[in-house]
């Protein structure tokens, strides 16, 4: 099945098991219930390493969130984690 599911630790794992690394979201910063979709980036290139700042040509950031899979897993818990992500799962 595809479809949303609530953002949680759990699917984090799972998706970092997929082999993404982000969660892209159009959804303004601060939005209550923001739409997440998984993506790979080579996160060497994606982020300057001499200051940080995201690259703006791999992913303009104009009214966009970024959610760093890894850094969610070790830095969040169930209460920080707010939106749905877009995904692939197995059905009952």
């Amino acid at each position: 099945m595809i479809g949303f599911v609530k953002l949680s630790i759990p699917i984090l794992y799972e998706l970092r098991d997929l082999g993404f690394n982000i969660l892209r979201s159009a959804s303004e910063v601060g939005h209550p219930d923001p739409s997440w979709v998984p993506d790979r980036v080579n996160l060497d290139i994606y982020i300057d390493p001499y200051d940080s700042k995201i690259y703006h040509n791999r992913m303009p950031l104009i009214k966009r969130q970024i959610l760093f899979i890894d850094d969610a897993i070790t830095n969040n818990n169930y209460e920080n984690l707010k939106g749905h992500v877009f995904y692939i799962y197995k059905g009952n």
